[in-house]
């Protein structure tokens, strides 16, 4: 009996060690796949939410391309839009957090760039007409240059032959031909002082257009004369 007894305790021992092992094996077997079951729910959250299909290439190629204040501007609209989209995005819950965030982020960054792109084509574009605006003065002050020196010219020929004309004049009166030296002499002399005259009120008007001109020069405009 007790030999039996002792057979049959160390069978039902081993039974309950199997038995055991069994379990425990089922048990963790059990735990894996619990695991597992977790582990997918988890990917499968994440998996849910809706990907983000940003492009960071798009805004900034734009404003790289963007040559005139035009077009710089017409991306900076874009890139507003666009960060407004994806506020709006994150608003929705429905796309991942981080992905949304760093995607946000970058689109305020092009829009701070689309920004100062669009200030210094502005301010080129003043530089520019400013040096146009220059040249173009610089141009009509060598055109009226021109003119002052044509001008000065006639007026120191008709000096001239005025003055070699009064001096034949005289020359003639003294040697005998007094009425008809005269009569030259005041013929000559009415028409060298209207053309003196002339020439005066043209002078006149290219100094006033002188002057017009250093005064738009000083305060930065450009003005068209015709003389």
């Amino acid at each position: 009996m007790g030999a039996s007894g002792s057979s049959c305790t160390e069978k039902v021992g081993n039974m309950d060690v199997n038995n055991l092992q069994t379990g425990m094996s089922g048990l963790a077997a059990s735990g894996m796949n619990v695991t597992c079951t977790r582990s997918s729910l988890y990917s499968k959250s994440k998996n849910g939410k809706k990907s983000l299909s940003y492009n960071p290439k798009e805004i900034s190629s734009q404003i790289l391309r963007a040559k005139k204040t035009v077009g710089a501007a017409r991306v900076l609209s874009r890139a507003r839009a666009k960060l407004a989209m994806l506020k709006k995005a994150q608003a929705t819950g429905e796309y991942d957090s981080a992905e949304l965030e760093n995607a946000i982020a970058h689109a305020k960054r092009m829009v701070e760039c689309a920004d100062m792109k669009v200030n210094n084509l502005r301010e080129e574009d003043r530089l520019r007409k400013r040096a146009e605006d220059k040249e173009e003065l610089k141009v009509e002050k060598l055109r009226n240059a021109g003119r002052l020196e044509n001008l000065k010219k006639r007026t120191h020929r008709q000096d001239e032959n005025k003055a070699l004309f009064d001096a034949d004049t005289k020359y003639y009166q003294r040697e005998g031909n007094g009425i008809v030296g005269a009569a030259a002499s005041a013929i000559s002399s009415a028409a060298a002082s209207l053309e003196l005259s002339s020439v005066s009120g043209q002078m006149r008007n290219l100094e006033i257009t002188q002057t017009a001109i250093a005064k738009s020069s000083v305060q930065g405009q450009s003005m068209d004369v015709i003389v």
